[in-house]
């Protein structure tokens, strides 16, 4: 008896090490398959549809938004599976109007914790530049709102006249000896935004539309953009490229660290030769004068500030004014109206202008109604961001639309989604109609607004919105003031690229000049 019990466990343990290197590794294969097969049939999300990879493996979502493709691919996603849809092992995404609220806090709503996404959104090219929306701590964050509110307001953005003016001038005078250039659309405005910005930022301008091309600022501002986009889903990598890049200066797959200034590059160089107050009538004497003033305001946020103007804020005017002059450029008619609403306003005498052709801080969104409402028809079908901000939802659940959401899901709402809302907009919403902002009550647009996204909503809302409108009303009533804008060619087909920001990819333009006296 004995020796039959030691050779059975003699047998047992010869198997055990003949086998064990091949189950080992069958095992880690195994395992990720069965959890992913919990996850599909037994876990809280598993009636929720959505593509069948995705529900496997986050590794799904990284594909689609390394195609650059996610603003078009979110669309069809709703078209397909409904206004829930999962895009994740636990995420989800969202396109009832009732999701902004609960999800990022519009109108009285308590925003949802950020997910650990924001934590990569400084992440530039492999640098680090931190800003305030890859803040986490929500008192730290209200707190420096709080701080800044005052510098970033209505009559404050006011003062700014000036110094954006004076880069105006230059850019007019230019753009007179350029006429019948053809330009990139997307490049062309970009360079327009980050000069108005620095002149703004700085009271000096980077002049890049007057030097007629990119010096690779823009260009690297851009890459820089592109690396976060995806970069966020994937930390893991950044990660590796970080330890490559310490050793070798390179990628992961070879491309090399520096190859020119970005925008985060420019402002840091600039901010740190700020070492006292100045009387410069810009926003970095502002933030500089907050800083002496306020000893918890340090030089640290006065630099997270700064890039966040410059940053955030050369892709919003930038894909913005691309946006919105695209749309004019196809409606010819809309052209010759817009144009028609500026000389009739000029004669009455009804703009005012800061400088000789510019108008002052305020004076066309106040004039000109259509120009307002061809401006919020646009952000409002070709926003800037073209993916969701993911949050994540409490441990005690939400109710959205009748269906759980279990606690520790991802959440997130598309802008490129939720401003084609046929609950919002009506059943003509992915139409182009700047005349429904010219007829909508003020009642329905306050509606409107608390779900609007253009410039995020709530807490969390872009400090910089109203830098941003000034300086895009200053610039389209100066361009369709002055020229009549053309594509190189009218028949070619068009087409946008999401990263992160939605561009419009090699689009070329043209201009003319008018004969107009102000």
């Amino acid at each position: 008896m004995d020796n039959t019990l030691s050779s059975l466990t003699v047998l047992t343990k010869s198997l055990f090490y003949l086998l064990s290197p091949t189950l080992l590794p069958l095992l880690l294969f195994l395992l990720p398959l069965l959890y992913s097969g919990f996850a599909i049939l037994a876990g809280p999300l598993r009636n929720i549809p959505g593509p069948f990879l995705a529900k496997h493996t986050k590794l799904w979502l990284v594909f689609i938004t390394h195609k650059r493709m996610r603003h078009s691919h979110d669309l069809e996603l709703h078209k397909k599976y409904g206004p829930v849809v999962r895009v994740g092992p636990n995420q989800l995404l969202l396109s009832y109007p009732s999701a902004v609220r609960m999800v990022y806090g519009s109108g009285t709503g308590k925003p949802l914790e950020k997910d650990s996404w924001y934590r990569m959104t400084p992440i530039c090219q492999g640098l680090h530049y931190p800003h305030l929306l890859s803040e986490l701590d929500i008192n730290k964050y209200r707190l420096q709102r709080k701080q800044i509110g005052p510098i970033y307001s209505a009559s404050s953005i006011a003062e700014l006249d000036k110094p954006i003016d004076e880069t105006l001038i230059k850019i007019m005078a230019s753009m007179r000896r350029g006429a019948g250039s053809i330009v990139n659309l997307d490049i062309w405005c970009h360079m327009f935004g980050l000069d108005c910005l620095t002149a703004a930022t700085f009271s000096k301008s980077t002049d890049l539309v007057v030097a007629g091309t990119d010096d690779g600022t823009i260009t690297r501002h851009v890459q820089s953009w592109e690396y976060g986009h995806w970069m966020t889903h994937v930390p893991l990598l950044h990660k590796l490229n970080a330890f490559c890049m310490r050793f070798t200066g390179r990628y992961l797959w070879g491309a090399k660290v520096r190859e020119g200034w970005t925008v985060f590059e420019v402002c840091y160089s600039v901010v740190s030769s700020y070492l006292s107050p100045s009387e410069l009538p810009n926003l970095a004497a502002k933030l500089i004068s907050l800083h002496h003033t306020n000893p918890f305001f340090t030089f640290r946020h006065v630099t997270e500030m700064a890039f966040s103007s410059l940053g955030a804020g050369t892709e919003t005017i930038g894909i913005t004014l691309s946006a919105v002059l695209c749309n004019i450029i196809q409606r010819p008619e809309l052209q010759v109206k817009l144009q028609k609403e500026i000389d009739d306003a000029c004669k009455e005498g009804r703009l005012t202008f800061s400088s000789e052709g510019i108008v002052k801080i305020g004076h066309s969104q106040i004039e000109l109604k259509l120009l307002d409402a061809t401006l919020r028809e646009s952000m409002r079908l070709h926003p800037v961001a073209g993916v969701p901000f993911p949050r994540v939802v409490g441990k005690e659940g939400m109710m959205l639309e009748g269906l759980h959401i279990p606690g520790g899901t991802t959440v997130g709402v598309n802008p490129w989604v939720m401003g084609r809302s046929t609950e919002l907009y009506g059943p003509d919403a992915e139409e182009f109609k700047p005349e429904r902002w010219l007829s909508i009550s003020r009642v329905e647009r306050t509606k409107i607004d608390n779900y609007d996204q253009t410039f995020g909503v709530g807490l969390h809302s872009c400090p910089g919105k109203h830098l941003a409108r000034a300086i895009l009303y200053k610039i389209l009533s100066m361009l369709l003031m002055h020229y009549t804008w053309h594509f190189e060619d009218a028949n070619r087909e068009r087409e946008t690229e999401c990263m992160f920001g939605v561009r419009w990819k090699d689009v070329k333009i043209m201009w003319s000049v008018r004969n107009v006296k102000t």
